[in-house]
């Protein structure tokens, strides 16, 4: 990862919070395991680590694997 999109992750981790998150890809609740996993997901989501999701249909695995799609670090330009 370069250091311009360290940067802009780094910023970007501080500046949105875990709320913030959930209103930018619509989820909903404030279960401390949601906001937990929220956390991993930023926190893997500039590594290239491979991370399986599961869970029942219709929990929101798309929300999380769209999390760490964007926020990774081969996204083109880093776009956040």
């Amino acid at each position: 990862m370069n250091y311009k999109c360290k940067e802009k992750f780094r910023n970007f981790a501080l500046l949105m919070d875990i709320q913030a998150l959930k209103n930018k890809y619509d989820i909903i609740g404030n279960d401390p395991a949601l906001n937990e996993a929220l956390e991993t997901a930023i926190k893997f989501a500039p590594t290239d680590l491979s991370v399986l999701i599961q869970g029942e249909s219709g929990v929101g695995k798309e929300s999380f694997a769209r999390i760490t799609s964007i926020l990774h670090a081969r996204t083109p330009a880093c776009s956040l």
